[in-house]
């Protein structure tokens, strides 16, 4: 039987790790959160904490753990832009935002983070910023097509045309 009070925070890391790989969502965070009793203002603990919080679907409790990292370390631009995706996926597109403009102003070349205020952007309707923001993770990575695909899947012409009859040009 494996004695677990002499485990250091690595040795849970790498369980949770573990854990992970085998798609033992629960067992993975069982381990972070032993791995964080023992280093509690460990940011990169945290963060990978939030990541399979959100594989296994638990989003608000992920947001909580980027808040902890981001609380550690505000110059985390992995966690910001995590955060604006998460918050994407609730719909909370004006958050995500906030989150996302500040992943850019750390990493101005974050073809992920580009991508995301992209998504946004789509989810307020914001149709012209939102190929804006996809041409420059384009332009950052040519090889990256998930923000084109994103677009095209979010397009909905009844939407596309009603704006443009209301406003006389698309958003």
């Amino acid at each position: 039987m494996e004695n677990n009070n002499n485990k250091t925070a690595q040795d849970w890391v790498k369980k949770g790790d573990e854990f992970y790989q085998q798609g033992r969502y629960e067992d993975a965070i069982a381990s972070y959160d032993k791995a964080l009793e023992l280093e509690p203002n460990n940011a990169i603990f945290w963060n990978n904490r939030s990541y399979i919080l959100y594989e296994s679907g638990h989003f608000d409790e992920a947001l909580i753990s980027l808040d902890k990292t981001l609380a550690l370390n505000k110059y985390n631009k992995t966690a910001w832009n995590n955060k604006g995706y998460i918050l994407n996926r609730l719909g909370k597109y004006e958050d995500a935002l906030v989150s996302l403009d500040k992943a850019i102003k750390l990493d101005k070349n974050s073809t992920s983070a580009w991508n995301n205020r992209g998504t946004s952007l789509l989810g307020l309707g914001r149709y012209k910023e939102a190929i804006s923001n996809f041409d420059e993770a384009h332009d950052n990575n040519p090889n990256f097509v998930f923000s084109i695909a994103i677009f095209l899947q979010s397009i909905d012409v009844q939407t596309l045309q009603t704006n443009k009859k209301s406003s006389g040009s698309i958003q």
